[in-house]
């Protein structure tokens, strides 16, 4: 179930990732680096936070809730 959700992420940007699941509930999370190169190699821990909560519906995978922050920076 793990790499069928991470197929969907760049691995050129994927930071960290997890997932847990049930039979028919799954929770994943990812780090993700968002921004341009030059934007990324000024502040590296400009990282996206990405959430997903997933439940099975006639034997597919589906996104029931979708949550992504970025961390606050002064």
């Amino acid at each position: 179930m793990s790499a069928t959700i991470l197929r969907a992420l760049s691995y050129d940007t994927l930071r960290a990732a997890g997932a847990v699941a049930g039979d028919d509930v799954a929770f994943a999370h990812a780090l993700l680096w968002c921004g341009t190169q030059e934007e990324l190699a000024d502040n590296p821990d400009n990282r996206l936070r990405l959430t997903l909560g997933l439940r099975k519906e006639n034997g597919r995978w589906v996104v029931a809730h979708e949550h992504h922050s970025f961390p606050i920076t002064g």
